[in-house]
């Protein structure tokens, strides 16, 4: 097991977004600027739910390494903050001078947070390990986040998903409610429905979209309207 410290990010750029501008933007789509049908709590937790339904297709890109605290081949992943899953290892890691090209190394990741190195010889104490990761988005001023990793130009998209959740919530609420004409809560759920699927299409074009990063081929702009 190690001690683990963040030393960098890379490929998400940070937004400049916070919880306040964004849940005003939500209540805009709501038409509910004044809170007069849903509460900043509930608003706040349909913006949580968006946020990490968007992290499971566009997760925040994290670097940390962990420094080997005793020999052996589990390490533990604990301190990688919001760690979803380990993209790349590198093992052995010299901060001071990096190897090149790096020791990339074979492993699995256990639930408990458990990191398992299957390569090479077994690691020994006050070795580094260099991690690459995947990690949960945060929005500054939400659970006492102080940065917004949510790209400027997701952001739209993540208002488009809340509201949907907060208008799902709302309908579900209503269901059971005496003096509710029955036509209300269909309605709202309607419209819920019409933004999720909005949203859920999105990712999925954004899932698509780094499927195509990863694979090394970008598709060609085509030369005019005939070009297949």
């Amino acid at each position: 097991m190690g001690s683990t410290t963040i030393t960098g990010t890379v490929a998400t750029s940070l937004g400049s977004a916070t919880l306040a501008t964004l849940r005003d933007r939500v209540e805009q789509v709501l038409q509910d600027t004044g809170n007069a049908t849903w509460s900043t709590a509930e608003l706040d937790e349909a913006i949580r739910h968006a946020i990490d339904e968007y992290a499971q297709v566009s997760p925040y890109k994290v670097i940390g390494t962990i420094t080997l605290a005793a020999d052996g081949r589990e390490v533990s992943l604990s301190t990688l903050t919001n760690l979803i899953y380990v993209e790349r290892v590198w093992w052995e890691y010299t901060s001071s001078d990096p190897e090149y090209p790096p020791y990339w190394r074979e492993f699995e990741q256990w639930p408990g947070a458990i990191l398992w190195i299957n390569d090479g010889e077994e690691p020994a104490t006050d070795d580094v390990v260099r991690v690459y990761y995947a990690a949960r988005h945060t929005l500054n001023g939400l659970d006492s986040a102080a940065i917004t990793t949510v790209p400027n130009e997701h952001i739209s998209l993540i208002v488009t998903g809340a509201a949907a959740n907060a208008a799902r919530n709302y309908s579900l609420s209503l269901s059971g409610a005496v003096n509710v004409d029955g036509w209300t809560p269909r309605r709202y759920l309607e419209w819920a429905t019409a933004k999720e699927t909005e949203f859920q299409n999105a990712l999925r074009r954004l899932a698509r979209l780094d499927a195509v990063r990863h694979s090394g081929i970008t598709p060609a702009v085509a030369l005019d309207r005939w070009d297949t």
